[in-house]
């Protein structure tokens, strides 16, 4: 190698040892041929770069069950024309990691991408929205029960002084009695505005008596046969957890009851060691599994599945075919 080729590849290693974001190359054949320290240190690979340099990257990967994803990626890309990927949100050693790999003349080239203050931030303006909306549920069942409650219930003591003094008129009778049912009626949709936007029975008893008395309500409304199993909830679950729990069982009730067709809803919620494992699963029409990911992406309701589960450190997982129904999954790390 002459002087001038020596100082552009030294010129190029102390580019890639000082670039702001991670980078390995690789050859054909998969091995390593040029990479920083601060790759390494996104994937959680305790080396140092030229420890790695001319050895296989598979081998390298193999070794981290993290990198599973990673390994699966770069195996197809070298098999079917080293088609350029991302890799969004990898989560590695607490870490959340964007990784994209593109072709280059020789091999190809994995970038890397520490986006964990991103995510944070993400994250943290979606609890602020979760919680307002929260907020603003609770104001509303507490003006509604606060002050249009008491009205009801004064305009009905009302009708009934009016129907005592027209005892006698049979006429009138009747047209009062149609109001009092129409009043009656009011109340009832009043009562149910209210639990809908914040359950007494969630504030006051927990989770369990909350889903129990959903299930209960919906049951008695419908044709459903809902089953509902949380033996290995014992005890009462922190405040946003049972809140969240309850939304997302509420909301996939409701698009079970819209969309599924269902005559039988199972619910389970199994509390393990390191997780909390949240089912929901109906025997209704299902959908082709190609159109679940655009179900989640356009569904408001489950979109708004997705943002909760993710809220609560979770993840959302969506499964059906046609005839099948469908299962929903949520699990909540309680790590």
């Amino acid at each position: 190698m002459n002087r001038t080729s020596t100082e552009a590849y030294d010129f190029l290693v102390s580019l890639v040892g000082n670039a702001p974001y991670g980078i390995l190359a690789f050859d054909l054949e998969g091995n390593i041929m040029m990479c920083n320290s601060l790759i390494l240190k996104h994937l959680g690979i305790k080396k140092k770069a030229e420890e790695i340099l001319e050895t296989p990257l598979a081998s390298l990967l193999e070794k981290k069950t993290k990198l599973k994803r990673l390994q699966k990626r770069v195996k197809e890309v070298q098999l079917n024309g080293r088609e350029p990927f991302k890799l969004s949100h990898l989560k590695i050693s607490k870490r959340f990691i964007n990784i994209q790999g593109r072709a280059v003349l020789n091999g190809m080239i994995l970038t890397t991408n520490d986006v964990t203050e991103a995510k944070q931030a993400a994250h943290k303006l979606t609890n602020a929205l979760l919680e307002g909306q929260e907020n603003e549920r609770q104001r509303l069942a507490k003006e509604i029960h606060d002050g249009i409650g008491p009205l009801m219930s004064t305009l009905k003591m009302d009708i009934e002084n009016i129907k005592n003094d027209l005892e006698n008129q049979a006429a009138q009778w009747d047209k009062i009695e149609k109001t009092e049912e129409l009043v009656q009626q009011i109340s009832v949709d009043i009562r149910n505005i209210s639990h809908a936007l914040m359950p007494s029975a969630l504030v006051d008893f927990g989770l369990v008596p909350a889903l129990d008395n959903l299930c209960m309500r919906i049951e008695s409304s419908t044709n459903l046969d809902i089953r509902l199993f949380t033996e290995t909830i014992t005890e009462r679950l922190s405040s946003e957890l049972e809140l969240g729990l309850y939304r997302i069982t509420q909301e996939l009730l409701n698009n079970a009851l819209k969309y599924a067709q269902a005559k039988n809803i199972t619910i389970q919620i199994v509390k393990h060691p390191d997780r909390l494992t949240l089912t929901v699963e109906d025997d209704g029409v299902g959908f082709e599994k190609e159109k679940l990911a655009e179900a989640i992406d356009k569904g408001i309701g489950l979109r708004n599945i997705k943002t909760r589960s993710e809220a609560l450190g979770g993840t959302f997982h969506l499964d059906s075919s046609p005839g099948n129904g469908v299962t929903a999954t949520i699990n909540i790390s309680s790590k």
